[in-house]
């Protein structure tokens, strides 16, 4: 009981109060959760912010930090990074053709995927995966 509640059980004496299991996530932590490993799972869609604080039930504002505590930035940046992390495993895989790994990843075309890898990690697709063979 005292662990729903989020408070550590009352010991007497001198015993430390440790908690074995940490308390569970709250429902809208949950939510947000949830979002993101669908968003992570297939991240082709281009859903916006309001539309997914609705199916989470609270505001576009709560929603927001919710997604900055979990992430450490906003959705859109995170979702360029599952974007690039999906690429990156259908390149290394062998995928063939950036004009399909691009529409598999859920980038537009190209010319956007080439952009993000340049703005996250300095480089082309073509040339990050050289570099993976080198090394």
């Amino acid at each position: 009981m005292a662990r729903g509640l989020v408070l550590a059980p009352q010991r007497s004496g001198e015993q430390p109060q440790l908690i074995e299991r940490p308390a569970p996530a709250s429902t809208a932590e949950a939510r947000v959760a949830d979002i993101l490993e669908r968003l992570w799972t297939d991240p082709t869609g281009n859903p916006s912010l309001d539309v997914l604080a609705a199916e989470a039930g609270m505001s576009r504002r709560s929603l927001s930090r919710h997604i900055r505590s979990r992430t450490g930035g906003s959705l859109g940046g995170w979702l360029r990074r599952a974007r690039i992390a999906r690429a990156q495993d259908n390149l290394l895989r062998g995928g063939k053709g950036l004009e399909g790994i691009a529409v598999n990843c859920g980038f537009p075309d190209v010319q956007s995927l080439r952009k993000a890898f340049r703005t996250e990690l300095g480089m082309t697709p073509t040339q990050w995966l050289a570099r993976q063979r080198v090394g």
